[in-house]
């Protein structure tokens, strides 16, 4: 049940995020446990979105980002009805950041997920 339940999430969260950022979305990547396939009920459900246009700044992106949470919200809610306590926490970059890495992008190395974007993105290591 609770690896249907993710699955449901991962597709909803990335059908929300295709409509949000259109033709600049590159590519959507799921990482962490849910991508180990250790979730747990209380696992988050981490993402690197690569996006072309964004605003300068982290905060400008999370505050633009919220959009698509709120979105997600309701999902949220009927999942913590089930015991399923899952956050979204995702990082946002674009194709030129993505690309200069991050100490996170190890954790990426076994266990990323691409999910289906119409655009690919490949990362530097």
């Amino acid at each position: 049940m609770l690896q249907e339940r993710f699955k449901e999430l991962e597709d909803f969260l990335l059908s929300r995020i295709k409509a949000f950022y259109g033709q600049s979305l590159i590519s959507v990547v799921v990482y962490g446990s849910v991508a180990r396939g250790s979730r747990n009920f209380d696992s988050d459900l981490d993402l690197l979105i690569i996006v072309d246009k964004l605003p300068n700044g982290r905060m400008k992106r999370i505050r633009e980002f919220e959009a698509v949470e709120d979105r997600v919200e309701p999902f949220l809610k009927s999942l913590q009805k089930e015991g399923i306590n899952s956050r979204i926490s995702a990082l946002i970059k674009t194709p030129e950041e993505a690309r200069r890495g991050s100490p996170l992008f190890l954790d990426m190395v076994e266990d990323a997920e691409s999910s289906s974007t119409e655009r690919a993105f490949s990362p530097p290591y």
